[in-house]
């Protein structure tokens, strides 16, 4: 459920699945969701074990975000500074997009609801 989240999230930043680092990215929030201290290791605890699981290197996986960010900061930058809640000056690093995106969808969809 968490990973249909994350791909709304990626739908409203007009992120598509075409890009090779829509998959690393889905992983690499998945990370990030379930441990937010992973944010401060994030080769180590994120970029190595998503790299793990698709065979490839961490910087592969690293630079295949930052090609999503750059992307998406070209094309909709109004988004990306909408869901970052501040002024952006230039395409978020890769470890930026994964926490924007992991900070929206915690406020977005796991935040509970008022008990009443």
């Amino acid at each position: 459920m968490i990973e249909w989240y994350i791909e709304q999230t990626l739908q409203e930043l007009h992120i598509q699945k075409r890009y090779c680092g829509y998959r690393l990215l889905v992983l690499s929030t998945v990370l990030a969701l379930e441990d937010e201290n992973s944010l401060t290791e994030v080769e180590s605890r994120i970029y190595k074990p998503v790299a793990r699981q698709y065979h490839c290197k961490p910087s592969n996986v690293e630079r295949n975000i930052r090609t999503v960010a750059k992307r998406t900061w070209e094309q909709f930058p109004d988004g990306l500074c909408q869901m970052a809640r501040y002024d952006l000056t230039g395409p978020p690093s890769p470890s930026e997009l994964i926490e924007m995106i992991m900070n929206h969808v915690q406020r977005t969809y796991l935040t509970p609801k008022a008990f009443f």
